[in-house]
């Protein structure tokens, strides 16, 4: 099929020459024969108005000086059609050249060379129509463009290509962010030059390895450091090859392995909770029945005049004792199998205004009346949610940044609104002179994993599930003396079918 085309576009390229070529002979000659024609009619006339008069004497046109004038007369007819011949020819080349140029330029273009323009400045018919093939490739190669830039930016991966010298001829913005570097300054360079810094080395000597020595890479593990951030990155290499099998450049695709481990443990997370939240609504229904039973009895002993003080001190501490464990109890059913509850139209504002009231007063937290508490709300539409549920999210995470900050110390609550992002509604709760040992910042929303005396380890956990349930994301981020809950939610427009929380 290829030859085919090859032979037909020689074929016709051919015949575009021999077309030229006689246009370019016939023009002249044609020019020349018509001025010849009116020439020979000329002389005709003039020979028959003065060459044969009736009466010779004193006349110039007789038969000695008709001669003269006759080869005079031929003399100056070779000169016109001379210049006709030549003024011929560059009418026909300047009708012919363009239409010739125009035809060159579309089989290259027609060939995958996009770079070509014709560029035919003419105010003529024949330059309209260079300009519009002009902007016809223009509009052409925005096309490709577009579509090879959607191409790259499907990847979720960053993805960056070179041809075989080493220049970078795309890269996505996804590798723009994971490299700190710009693709519209890196387009047209060499990656040695714009992947010069030191923290880069690795990579560099990956590509090149992958480019001069052939090799192909599969996830190879290449360390990282940006913005002063030492990371792990995973890299995969692949050549590109033409029709024939000949190499033309790499690809080279770049995942961060930070996202891709946080992606499995929040899996493995999930499968753990799964399978505790089988085994922990079970125990839960099971412990119910017997707590009640203890506590009712304690109350029947509680009661009764005979018994000693020292004893109905004891059944009081029962009875505490059972209420405490009935409260931890209803966080693990809730944990594992939580109730249906209704979705309304809802502005997270006033859910986190709500919950940083009742997060101060809580008894457990009023001994940190000395925290500044400072708010930052941003414009938020609302969103469709469990008003209930989202409240206890931020409470559980306030009262443990209150609890969790030392006297005069400062927490921002902030809300921010982000239109484009898959997760535009965001509520960040940020407390100073804190922080979380790395060993523990993934335990941190597992069951019962706390650091607190006293405490059950359920409150972080229950607020995932609850974001979870809404389609969001809580993350922890540890600076300095700082810690950061970041909790990221989509917005939508109208109540899903179900309200259950899983």
């Amino acid at each position: 099929m290829r030859d085919k085309e090859i032979d037909s576009s020689l074929f016709h390229q051919q015949v575009s020459e021999r077309v030229r070529v006689r246009l370019l002979i016939a023009f002249p000659l044609l020019i020349v024969l018509i001025l010849s024609i009116v020439s020979g009619i000329l002389y005709q006339l003039v020979e028959a108005e003065f060459g044969y008069p009736s009466d010779t004497v004193g006349y110039l046109a007789n038969e000695q000086q008709m001669g003269s004038f006759a080869r005079k007369w031929i003399y100056l007819m070779i000169a016109v059609d001379v210049a006709g011949a030549i003024i011929g020819y560059f009418i026909a080349d300047s009708i012919t050249a363009p239409i010739h140029r125009l035809i060159s330029v579309s089989k290259r273009v027609a060939g995958g060379d996009l770079l070509e323009r014709a560029n035919i400045k003419r105010p003529d018919d024949l330059g309209a129509l260079s300009h519009s093939f002009d902007s016809m490739v223009e509009s052409l190669n925005r096309f490709i463009e577009q579509r090879n830039r959607f191409i790259l930016e499907s990847f979720s991966g960053g993805l960056i290509t070179l041809d075989i010298y080493g220049t970078i001829t795309a890269m996505n913005t996804a590798a723009e962010k994971l490299l700190a570097v710009s693709a519209k300054e890196s387009l047209g360079k060499s990656f040695d030059k714009v992947l010069a810094g030191r923290q880069f080395e690795m990579l560099r000597r990956t590509i090149h390895e992958a480019l001069w020595e052939k090799q192909t890479f599969r996830l190879k593990k290449v360390p990282l450091e940006t913005d002063n951030v030492p990371r792990m990155i995973c890299v995969s290499t692949s050549p590109m090859t033409d029709e024939k099998g000949e190499p033309f450049g790499i690809i080279v695709n770049l995942r961060d392995l930070e996202e891709w481990e946080r992606f499995h443990r929040e899996l493995a997370r999930t499968d753990q909770l799964a399978t505790l939240g089988t085994f922990a609504a079970g125990l839960a229904h099971e412990l119910r029945n017997p707590l009640g039973a203890i506590r009712g009895l304690a109350q029947l002993l509680s009661e009764d005049p005979t018994l000693p003080p020292h004893c109905k001190e004891y059944t009081r501490v029962i009875m505490n004792e059972c209420q405490r464990l009935d409260g931890l109890v209803r966080e693990i059913y809730d944990l594992s199998q939580p109730e249906p509850t209704p979705e309304a139209s809802v502005n997270l504002n006033d859910l986190v205004r709500e919950a940083c009231l009742l997060a101060r007063s809580n008894a457990d937290t009023a001994a940190s009346e000395s925290v500044n508490i400072e708010e930052e709300f941003g414009q938020l539409p609302s969103t469709y949610a469990a008003p209930k549920k989202l409240l206890q999210v931020f409470i559980n995470v306030i009262a443990n940044a209150i609890e969790a900050t030392p006297p005069d110390g400062k927490i921002l609550i902030r809300t921010e609104y982000h239109e484009n992002s898959e997760f535009p509604l965001v509520v960040a709760i940020t407390n100073t002179g804190s922080n979380i040992p790395d060993e523990l910042m993934e335990k941190i929303f597992e069951p019962f994993f706390t650091t607190k005396e006293g405490g059950s380890g359920l409150g972080l956990a229950i607020a995932h599930q609850i974001v979870r349930y809404h389609g969001g994301i809580i993350r922890a981020e540890c600076r300095d003396d700082s810690v950061t809950f970041r909790i990221l939610l989509p917005q939508r427009e109208q109540p899903r079918k179900t309200s259950s929380q899983t």
